[in-house]
Formats: C-alpha cells, sequence, structure tokens
C-alpha cells in the first residue's frame, strides 16, 4: 500500500472532518413533485444519453487501449468529440446517476448512504437501511425537459436506479428491468427497446436515457464474444466470472494467469456491448435521428482489476473507478479530443443546452414545495470546443459505497484524496503518474493543503439542497443488491 502523509494543518484538518460529516447527514422525508407538460418549441432538439455501467475508459480503444475490445466505438468516435479527461462523482452507482440527472453532487442531491457513508472501515458492506433517495427538492434534467414536452423515456437495470431511489422522476415510460448478477437485459434487447421507442415519438422531441449493464459483475459475454480473449487454463478456469466477494477475499493469493482471465472475461462483455452501441448509431443514423439530435455516452463509474488492493467498484477513489469515458456527438459538436478535466456533473447542463431549453425558462415550469438550486455548478460541454487553452477547474469525488470514507479531488495534473475517518491524505502527479503509485505529499505539501482547502470550498457549496429520506425497499430488491454483494 501507498504510504500516507497526514494534513499537518490540524486545525483545518479537523474543521474539514466536521464539515464534511455535516455535509453528508441526511434526514427528512421525501415529498412528490409534478409538472405541468407544455408544447415543445420548436427549437427545441432530441437527445440521447447512453450510460454503459462499469465502464472503465482505459479499456476502449479510443482512450489507449490495445485490445481489440471496442472497435465500432472507436470508429464513430472519430465523427463526436472525445473528452479525454472525466471522472464521476462517485465510484458506485446510485450517487453518480444523481449527479447525472441532477448536474449536482452526491453532497447536493443526497442519493447515495447516510452517514457514515457505508460500513465502518472493517466492515465490508453496508447495511440496507442506509441506502438514501434522491432529495425530493432537488429538480432532474428529465423534470425540466418534461416540463417543456418532450417525450422522456430510460431503459435501466441496476438495482440501484429502481424507481424507490427516485431517478425516474419525470420520466414518463421508465422500464426498469429487475436485473440481478445472472439475469439481466442484454444490450441488444436494450437497442431494440429504444429503437422501438424512437418510433413511436412521432418527430416529438425527446430525451432519451439507455443505461447498458453488461459489464458489471457477472462477466459472461454472449457468443461469438465469450471467449474471444479468456482463454481456459489449466487451473480450470472458465467463464462466467461471478462472486465479488470470493474474488475479493483472494487476492493476496490469486496467480497472475486468473487475474489476466478475469480482465479479458470483462473485456469481452465490452465487445459486445460495443457491437450493439454500433448498430445502435448506425439506426440512428438510417432514422435521421443523428441530423438533430445531440448524443451522448458516459459510464457511472469504472471497474478495479487489482489496482491498490482493489476489485470491482464502489469502494475507493482512485483512478480506476473514478476515471470515466465522456463522448458528445451531433450537429451542434465539434469533432476533436478535449483535455479539459469534465465531470459527470457537466452532463445535466450538457443536456439542457443541447435540447435548447434554457434551466431557469425549464425550472419555472416544474411545481416544487422547497425552492429550486440556483444553478448547476457543471458547465455545457457543447461551449468547451471554442475554449483554448482548456479551461482549468476542479474535479470532486465523493462517497463511498462500502468501508471508510473518502473523497478526492483533481486540479489537472494533481489529485488528492483524502481519508476522512483518519484524516490522512495522498497527493498523486497524474500526468506522470497515471497508476497512483507514487505519493506526493510528503515532498508537496503545499499543494496538498491547498488541493484540500479547495476540496473543503467545494464541498461547503454543495451543501444539501434538501433531506434525501431513507429508501424503502422491498425483499426482492434487497435479495438483488445481496446478490451483487452490496449489503449483508
Amino acid at each position: 500500500m501507498i504510504p500516507a502523509r497526514r494534513w499537518s494543518e490540524v486545525g483545518r484538518r479537523r474543521w474539514l472532518l466536521a464539515l464534511t460529516v455535516t455535509l453528508l447527514l441526511v434526514v427528512g422525508t421525501a415529498c412528490g413533485r409534478g409538472a405541468d407538460v407544455s408544447e415543445p418549441a420548436a427549437e427545441h432538439r432530441p437527445v440521447v444519453l447512453i450510460v454503459v455501467d462499469a465502464l472503465r475508459a482505459d479499456h476502449l480503444g479510443t482512450y489507449g487501449y490495445d485490445r481489440p475490445t471496442t472497435p465500432h466505438l472507436d470508429a464513430w468516435a472519430e465523427r463526436g468529440r472525445v473528452f479525454e479527461r472525466a471522472w464521476a462523482t462517485s465510484p458506485w452507482t446510485l450517487p453518480s446517476f444523481g449527479s447525472i440527472l441532477t448536474g449536482q453532487l452526491p453532497s447536493a442531491h443526497s442519493a447515495g448512504i447516510e452517514v457514515g457513508e457505508g460500513a465502518d472501515a472493517d466492515v465490508e458492506v453496508v447495511a440496507a437501511r442506509n441506502f438514501v433517495r434522491l432529495a425530493s427538492s432537488v429538480p432532474t434534467v428529465t423534470e425540466l425537459l418534461a416540463a417543456e414536452g418532450f417525450a422522456t423515456g430510460a431503459f435501466v437495470a441496476n438495482p440501484f436506479l429502481d424507481p424507490r431511489f427516485g431517478l425516474d422522476r419525470g420520466f414518463v415510460d421508465y422500464d426498469h428491468y429487475e436485473t440481478s448478477n445472472s439475469d439481466l437485459r442484454p444490450a441488444a434487447e436494450v437497442v431494440d427497446r429504444a429503437l422501438d421507442w424512437i418510433d413511436g415519438t412521432g418527430g416529438r422531441p425527446f430525451f432519451l436515457m439507455l443505461h447498458f449493464f453488461d459489464p458489471h459483475l457477472d462477466y459472461d459475454a454472449p457468443p461469438p464474444f465469450r471467449g474471444r480473449f479468456a482463454e481456459a487454463s489449466a487451473e480450470g478456469l472458465d467463464l462466467p466470472v461471478r462472486g465479488l466477494w470470493p474474488i475479493r477475499n483472494r487476492l493476496d493469493t490469486m496467480p497472475a494467469a486468473e487475474r489476466d482471465f478475469i480482465v479479458a472475461a470483462y473485456d469481452e462483455e465490452l465487445a459486445y456491448v460495443d457491437a450493439e452501441l454500433g448498430r445502435l448509431f448506425d439506426e440512428l443514423e438510417s432514422r435521421g435521428v443523428l441530423n438533430d439530435a445531440v448524443v451522448l455516452l458516459t459510464a457511472d463509474h469504472g471497474e478495479a482489476f487489482f489496482e491498490h488492493d482493489g476489485f470491482e467498484h464502489g469502494h475507493a477513489m482512485y483512478e480506476e473507478v473514478l476515471r470515466i469515458p465522456l463522448i458528445l456527438w451531433g450537429p451542434q459538436v465539434s469533432p476533436g479530443r478535449d483535455a479539459t478535466p469534465v465531470s459527470l456533473i457537466d452532463v445535466a447542463p450538457t443536456i439542457m443546452a443541447a435540447a435548447g431549453v434554457g434551466s431557469d425558462r425549464a425550472a419555472a415550469a416544474v411545481s416544487v414545495d422547497e425552492p429550486l438550486p440556483a444553478t448547476m455548478p457543471g458547465i455545457s460541454l457543447l461551449e468547451l470546443h471554442d475554449t483554448s487553452p482548456p479551461v482549468v477547474r476542479d474535479i470532486v469525488a465523493e462517497r463511498v459505497l462500502y468501508g471508510p470514507e473518502a473523497k478526492a479531488i483533481v486540479s489537472w495534473p494533481y489529485k488528492a484524496i483524502l481519508e476522512i475517518d483518519t484524516s490522512e491524505a495522498r497527493l498523486f502527479d497524474l500526468s506522470a503518474d497515471p497508476g497512483e503509485q507514487r505519493d506526493l505529499s510528503a515532498d508537496r505539501p503545499q499543494d496538498l493543503s491547498e488541493l484540500l482547502g479547495r476540496l473543503a470550498e467545494a464541498l461547503t457549496e454543495a451543501k444539501a439542497l434538501g433531506a434525501g429520506a431513507e429508501a424503502e425497499l422491498d425483499a426482492e430488491l434487497l435479495r438483488r443488491l445481496r446478490a451483487l454483494g452490496y449489503i449483508r
């Protein structure tokens, strides 16, 4: 493990710790919200949001991966704008999707886990009672677009996207498949349903969100992708790859051949999803949708493959679980590559700008019981292609699923990770050390201090906009979360 250096400014450290705990307390009762649907304006444009679960950027060809996992997406990426430095707001699904749909940090929208933000340090998984739904006072981009007359649809599959967590607000058609590890809606069916839904909009402007669960554990791609990269070995390795905690509990003794096999099985899932994404883009083009629509592809988080003694996601703030792809296509988009640091909080303002809807105008059409936030803190990615040099900004991530809570801030090229329970902090230079193996906190204490100060400021500005209520989980949803290994 990398040695950690305590932040020497004791007063500021204690203040930041107290601040963080205060911000993460979420209490109260959720209250509903409805929208008055108006006729769509002539300038409104369709938007398609694609979120691939557990998709780490560096396993895509367009982000430099050597294995041919994503030839279709790589080809399409040449026609879009690739954001080379994009981060999730959390290393797991619920708070990241909260950020995607609200444009707010988890501390503001509340979706996730109540204090202590997961289990104690010696507890492997979180208790079911700790899950918190999206705060009712924070509007979703879907609600804002529905209020402007957009057709709204979603095809999703993760248990954390169950309507009981509140992320369905504003979607007229919210098709949630009750997924478990081995029972999922495959990418081909997601594409088929999406195309049928688009065909049924009758030319009306729409917002469509597609979620592909396939790369999530279990790793078991369908033929002809199954076995393409993962060859069975004399050690008895075979597909599917399953069992989150059995794998984690053997990390210290797992042979290199088995680790390679697991990564290859994950890559096969990417190849399958890539083929279906290629079909989706081809069909969108043949239908003329791409003439008007903006399409955005990203992920809710990455996936750890034994870096920093970890596997899968939800447990840490390192790049393998936070670094994600983010690609834009559309008539408003200048093709190319962009090095500006971006975040999942930028997705919602980008959707609003792409749809041709001003946030103030849309917010006025949404009936709420509490005041709306004045602004979304993110930026529209459609505006970045005219900037040179790249915009300098801080990127914040927070809220682990289990284990001790941690926060991260990136101010390229530096990244600081703060462990809340211990007040230990690490500093990395992502340009020189993308694998985060060399802690620079002892060599650059002033840089670390400045970053942690800005992290505190960002969390202060993101103080909860509303209280998130405890999610009401029935026996079946609890069973599926247990099967995934996320609750005990």
